[in-house]
C-alpha cells in the first residue's frame, strides 16, 4: 500500500463522502437542522474511523431518513428523535450480536425498494429548487433570495445554474482528479460571493463557538413515536445493509473492523449529533481511501469549521445558490433511484415496486410493512412448495 500525501487520495475521498453535500444542506435547508451540529458529528466520526481503523470510510446522514426527512419536510425534532431511536437500536444490535440475524430478516429488496422510494421523492423537492418554487423562494418573491440578479439575458439564473451543475456533476462523477461534489460546491460558493447579497457577511467573525448542547431541546413523546415508526424502522435495515457491503466490498478487511464495532460507533456518534443539533449520521458502504489521512484531513476541516464559526455557518452556507443544492440533490435522488438496478429477479422487483407504490400513495412506514408482508408470503409459498 503506498503511503504519502496525494491529491488524488484527498479528491478520491471528496467524491466519496456522496451524498453527505446534498443531504446535509437540504436537512439545513428544509428542516433546519443545526449548521455546527453537522458539521462538528460528522467531522468527530470521520476522524474517529479514520483513526480507529487505519482507512477513511465515507459517513453522511443516513440516507433514508434524511432523503424522506427533506422530500416531505419533516420537522426538526422529529428529525432528532429519529437520529437518537437510530443510536439506541444500533448501539443494542451491535451489543447483542444480533447484525447477522437483524439482516437475515430484512429482504435486500424491501430496502432498494424503501431507497428508490424516496429517491423518487426527493427529486421534485429538487427540482422544485432548481425552479425556485419552493414555500421559502416563493415567500421571498426570489428563486435566488441571496443572489443579487435573478436573470441572465432573461433566462432565470438559477434554472441555467441549476442545468449547469447537474451537466457539471454528470461529467464529473467518474473523475478521481476532481470530485464532482466539492467542485460544483466550490463554483457555486465563488458564484455567491461575486454575485450574492452577502447579508450577514460582514458580521462573521472566526473565533471558537463550542457546540450548544441540546440546542432545541428533547423531542416531545409524540416526535419519538412517529419518528420509531416513520423513519427509524425504515433507515436501520438500510444502514445494516450498508455496513455489511462496507466489510465485504473486497480486498483485505481493515484492522479492528467488525459489524459489531461499526455498529456501536455508529450509535455513540449519533448520540453525539442528538446533542448537537446534528442529524442522525452513518457509513457508505466502501472505503473512501485505503488510508487514513483523508478521513483524518477531512474530520480536522469539518470540527473547525463548526468549532470556528458555529452557527454563523450559516451565512456560509447562504452563499451556495439553491439551484446548486437543488442539482445536488436531484443527482442524489436519481443515484438513490438506481438502487433498484441490484435487484436479481421479478419476485424482488415485485417487492421493491410494492414499497415504492405504497410509499408515493401513504407514506413509508406502510411500504416497508407492505414489502415486508410480500416478501414473507413468498418465502412462505416456497417454503410450502
Amino acid at each position: 500500500m503506498k503511503r504519502g500525501f496525494r491529491i488524488q487520495s484527498l479528491a478520491e475521498g471528496l467524491d466519496r463522502l456522496g451524498l453527505f453535500a446534498p443531504l446535509a444542506l437540504g436537512l439545513m435547508l428544509f428542516n433546519g437542522l443545526n449548521p455546527p451540529g453537522i458539521f462538528f458529528a460528522t467531522g468527530l466520526l470521520l476522524l474517529f474511523s479514520a483513526l480507529t481503523y487505519g482507512v477513511s470510510v465515507p459517513v453522511a446522514p443516513m440516507r433514508i431518513i434524511a432523503a424522506y426527512a427533506i422530500a416531505t419536510v419533516v420537522p426538526t425534532d422529529r428529525v432528532l428523535a429519529a437520529g437518537m431511536l437510530a443510536a439506541v437500536a444500533l448501539i443494542a444490535i451491535g451489543a447483542a450480536g444480533l447484525f447477522d440475524k437483524v439482516r437475515r430478516w430484512i429482504h435486500p429488496s424491501v430496502i432498494r425498494g424503501a431507497e428508490a422510494a424516496v429517491g423518487i421523492l426527493l427529486i421534485p423537492r429538487a427540482l422544485d429548487l432548481i425552479a425556485g418554487t419552493t414555500v421559502v423562494q416563493t415567500l421571498c418573491h426570489s428563486a435566488e433570495p441571496h443572489l443579487r440578479m435573478q436573470f441572465l439575458g432573461g433566462i432565470p439564473l438559477g434554472v441555467l445554474v441549476g442545468v449547469l451543475g447537474v451537466a457539471a456533476i454528470l461529467l464529473l462523477l467518474k473523475s478521481r482528479r476532481w470530485p464532482a461534489g466539492p467542485v460544483v460546491l466550490a463554483v457555486g460558493l465563488v458564484l455567491g460571493l461575486i454575485l450574492g447579497t452577502h447579508d450577514g457577511l460582514e458580521k462573521l467573525r472566526p473565533g471558537l463557538h463550542w457546540p450548544r448542547w441540546l440546542p432545541y431541546g428533547i423531542p416531545a413523546a409524540a416526535d419519538f413515536g412517529l419518528a420509531l415508526v416513520m423513519l427509524t424502522l425504515p433507515q436501520v435495515p438500510d444502514t445494516l445493509d450498508e455496513t455489511a457491503r462496507l466489510l465485504h466490498q473486497g480486498g483485505k478487511q481493515p484492522r479492528r473492523m467488525t459489524p459489531a464495532r461499526l455498529c456501536i460507533a455508529a450509535g455513540l456518534a449519533n448520540l453525539v449529533s442528538f446533542s448537537v443539533g446534528g442529524p442522525p449520521l452513518g457509513y457508505g458502504d466502501r472505503l473512501c481511501a485505503e488510508r487514513r489521512w483523508p478521513g483524518v484531513a477531512l474530520g480536522l476541516a469539518f470540527t473547525a469549521l463548526a468549532l470556528t464559526f458555529g452557527f454563523h455557518l450559516l451565512t456560509l452556507i447562504h452563499l451556495i445558490p439553491l439551484a446548486i443544492v437543488g442539482a445536488l440533490l436531484l443527482v442524489a435522488g436519481a443515484r438513490m433511484v438506481l438502487a433498484l438496478a441490484d435487484l436479481g429477479d421479478f419476485k424482488e422487483a415485485l417487492a421493491a415496486a410494492v414499497v415504492c407504490a405504497v410509499t408515493w400513495g401513504w407514506n413509508l412506514a406502510l411500504g416497508v410493512a407492505g414489502g415486508l408482508l410480500l416478501t414473507w408470503l413468498l418465502r412462505l409459498g416456497r417454503s410450502k412448495g
